[in-house]
């Protein structure tokens, strides 16, 4: 099993720090895999555990651009090795 664990702190959209701060957020992901025998191994991983919604935002000019990051997510794989 494996954790990961992502920050990152507020920062300003302009050099004169005049259209507000964004993109504060802490994201947690884990991820399990277990080798079945020699052929097949399952996996699952989890991002964003705790569905904390974070966005990219960016000033163009005249306006703040939004772009929302992904929520949970979960996945799972089976790989067979030959």
């Amino acid at each position: 099993m494996a954790a990961k664990l992502r920050t990152q702190s507020d920062y300003e959209l302009t050099p004169s720090n005049s259209q507000g701060r964004y993109g504060d957020f802490t994201q947690l992901g884990l991820k399990a895999s277990y080798d079945v025998n020699s052929a097949l191994m399952l996996s699952a991983q989890v991002d964003n555990l705790t569905d904390e919604y974070y966005e990219y935002v960016w000033w163009d000019g005249s306006q703040t651009l939004h772009s929302p990051a992904q929520g949970r997510a979960v996945s799972a794989a089976i790989k067979f090795k030959y």
